[in-house]
């Protein structure tokens, strides 16, 4: 059982079209090769225990979340992906058009993430889906990519980078852990991902969160230059007054606010929107709630599908509705 309240707030001065930054092949190629050479060459002196152990054999893992690598304690790496295709039948009317089946890579993300020392972390996704590209359009696009330090006294983690800014539960929860794919009608005034830095910590064992940024809005061509006039102040805060059962049982308050100062004369507008959602799993599964982000996280089957079939279960099942309100 679950109680979820996140109002948002925003004034915005400037237009509120956003934009994804996108990289070259040799963009990619570079900063990959860069991240596993840094975590090589960050490897411990031992990785295997024992007086015949060889300091570059790294561990590996492979699970749900993808493959983990791991040099000791002073260096992590993990690779991952999701892909998610939507397929629907439409109705055709005067409003839609041609009716009749049709379909899309929603998402198609190539991940990696990890840290070094400890004390060092690292992310870089980028989305080859092309949605919501324009037509014909094969650049690929950024998702997030940034650098950062943790575990430093009273401020917790500090990262510069490309990423989402504070703002909304349901944006901030990864896109592989939503119970719906699309996501509710405010997120179309989310700010989404821009260049940036950002400090967020937890506080009274999780019962408490916060998130402090500023952000610049980039171009399409993942550069900031030449609009250095509009940029974001964003900021949240989470509270959890009821959490019992390992999150089983919470209650998950949370109040955003973001600022965008830009120039151009645009209106200000302050529009109101908001959601509800319920669900109900049906074979007793609970959606787990990371105490540290403030955010939900991937559920966890208790009878995983494996193959062949016959030796597992049937998955997780979950029965969910949502209802959504917009006024600009």
């Amino acid at each position: 059982m679950g109680c979820s309240i996140d109002p948002l707030y925003g004034t915005s001065s400037a237009p509120s079209a956003r934009r994804r930054a996108r990289p070259t092949v040799r963009d990619l190629l570079r900063l990959t090769a860069a991240s596993l050479a840094v975590a090589l060459f960050a490897a411990p002196a031992s990785a295997v225990q024992g007086p015949d152990a060889n300091p570059w054999v790294p561990t590996f893992d492979l699970s749900e979340e993808g493959v983990r690598i791991e040099w000791d304690d002073r260096a992590k790496l993990r690779f991952g992906g999701l892909f998610q295709g939507d397929w629907g039948w439409i109705e055709r009317d005067a409003f839609v058009g041609p009716g009749g089946w049709d379909g899309e890579v929603r998402r198609a993300r190539i991940d990696m993430d990890g840290e070094i020392a400890k004390y060092f972390v690292y992310r870089f996704e980028v989305d080859v889906s092309g949605h919501p590209a324009r037509v014909n359009d094969p650049d690929r696009y950024y998702q997030d990519i940034w650098i950062g330090a943790q575990g430093i006294p009273w401020l917790g983690r500090f990262r510069v980078g490309n990423m989402k800014e504070p703002y909304s539960l349901q944006h901030l929860t990864d896109a592989g852990h939503r119970t719906f794919m699309e996501e509710a009608l405010p997120t179309a005034f989310t700010p989404g991902r821009n260049f940036g830095f950002q400090l967020d910590n937890h506080h009274f064992d999780g019962r408490m969160t916060w998130a402090l940024g500023g952000f610049m809005e980039v171009d399409d061509d993942s550069s900031f230059f030449g609009r250095s006039d509009e940029w974001d102040l964003g900021l949240r805060i989470t509270g959890l007054p009821w959490y019992r059962d390992e999150g089983r049982q919470l209650v998950h308050f949370a109040v955003s606010y973001i600022h965008a100062f830009g120039s151009g004369g645009a209106k200000t507008t302050h529009p109101k929107s908001g959601y509800v959602q319920l669900g109900a799993f049906l074979t007793g599964e609970h959606r787990p709630y990371d105490t540290e982000r403030g955010v939900f996280t991937r559920v966890v089957p208790k009878n995983p599908v494996t193959f062949p079939f016959r030796d597992g279960g049937w998955g997780a099942w979950e029965l969910a509705m949502r209802g959504s309100y917009l006024d600009s």
